[in-house]
């Protein structure tokens, strides 16, 4: 099996951090598994930046180009990790106290992202992790594992609930 082009995350253990958030450096979307490349030894590969994503095709069992991740994230050292809402490939750059960026991949070929979502500072804290998006624009967030976070974007509210 070929190896993947630079060290990536793929769990909490490897990065030696606890909270959802922290874990989610990997995510399947359409059969294919996207690893956010590890930060800390991206500086191992010259060519990758921070940000940088490795993809692995389920159904060819190969490596695909490397995704540069958007520019934002490859300049700004913040919270990063990836999701899978709608069925699209999701960058999460959280800024923590400030905003929560969620930046979509629209064409894998040509490596462009766009920004569809910016959340509030009320839901930017650390360990929060998007896991959808309503269509009435309500978003659903983990946060600490036993906590649901439910932001209101039409009324700007927050809304926790426990597990």
């Amino acid at each position: 099996m070929p190896r993947p082009p630079s060290l990536i995350c793929t769990d909490g253990a490897m990065c030696r951090k606890s909270s959802i958030a922290e874990e989610m450096k990997c995510v399947v979307v359409d059969g294919v598994v996207h690893f956010l490349i590890y930060p800390e030894f991206s500086y191992l590969h010259s060519s990758f930046e921070r940000g940088s994503i490795a993809s692995f095709n389920l159904e060819t069992e190969e490596w695909m180009p490397t995704l540069r991740g958007p520019a934002p994230m490859r300049t700004f050292v913040t919270d990063l990790s990836l999701s899978n809402l709608c069925g699209c490939l999701v960058t999460v750059h959280n800024i923590r106290y400030t905003s929560m960026d969620l930046w979509f991949l629209s064409d894998f070929e040509k490596g462009l992202w766009v920004k569809e979502y910016s959340l509030p500072s009320q839901v930017a804290r650390p360990r929060v992790y998007p896991l959808l998006v309503l269509d009435d624009e309500r978003y659903c967030l983990c946060m600490d594992r036993h906590r649901i976070l439910w932001y209101v974007f039409a009324w700007k509210l927050v809304f926790t609930h426990m597990t």
